[in-house]
């Protein structure tokens, strides 16, 4: 009975080490073992590997930002710097986490939205950055963000691509006859073997650029594939 009261001491001298040991180290990685994500379920934070003068040149920065929110937490431009500072030294929760507290004051700025859609990419919420960019277009046209729409639909969101041509005939009826828009209009009707709208498209992107050789060349060789020119 006595070596099993010996034994049971010594298994918890031994646990209770273990557990001494765990805290402490957890301590010393700021708290990430016993510590849960702000955003279960998502990518919080990422380790990037950055050259060593762009990361001190970047934490300068941040460290200046947030500097300025002690005269005035609710700087939201000071608030956005920072988010974007966070997102690329990969603080993804932290970027998040500040953009959702700039959104909660001014829902009407394209670029708010446009930030808030890059960090929920980053963090694998691709149904956030979608709605996010949606968002962000519906206040302001930017051929950045529908490319970045356009992107998140044809990676991660297949489901979402039959909404490409009108993504991009929005983008036309909005911003006029742009060879970016054109051209990636062109591509989707290519894909879905509608080759005579895509030659039709390219025809007008080489109009608008007549000494954009490349361009005339991939009219010309959709309009073999289409009409046999």
């Amino acid at each position: 009975m006595r070596n099993m009261k010996n034994r049971f001491k010594v298994i918890l001298i031994v646990v209770g080490v273990v557990i001494v040991g765990l805290i402490a180290w957890d301590w010393a990685s700021d708290g990430e073992l016993f510590s849960t994500p702000k955003y279960p379920g998502f990518v919080n934070e990422e380790t990037l590997d950055l050259p060593a003068e762009v990361r001190a040149q970047w934490e300068a920065q941040y460290d200046t930002a947030l500097s300025s929110l002690e005269y005035d937490p609710e700087d939201l431009s000071a608030n956005v710097t920072l988010a974007v500072l966070e997102l690329s030294l990969g603080r993804y929760a932290d970027a998040r986490e500040r953009m959702e507290f700039v959104l909660s004051r001014n829902q009407l700025n394209a670029v708010n939205w446009t930030v808030f859609g890059d960090v929920a990419l980053k963090m694998g919420d691709y149904e956030a950055a979608e709605l996010a960019y949606l968002k962000s277009l519906e206040i302001s046209v930017d051929q950045q963000v529908i490319f970045k729409l356009e992107q998140v639909w044809r990676e991660h969101l297949p489901s979402q691509t039959d909404n490409i041509e009108a993504l991009y005939r929005d983008a036309i009826a909005a911003e006029g006859q742009k060879r970016f828009y054109l051209v990636q209009l062109a591509a989707w009707y290519e894909e879905r073997d509608r080759l005579d709208e895509a030659a039709s498209h390219l025809k007008v992107a080489s109009d608008l650029e007549p000494d954009n050789e490349e361009l005339k060349a991939a009219y010309e060789e959709m309009a073999r594939k289409a009409w046999g020119l």
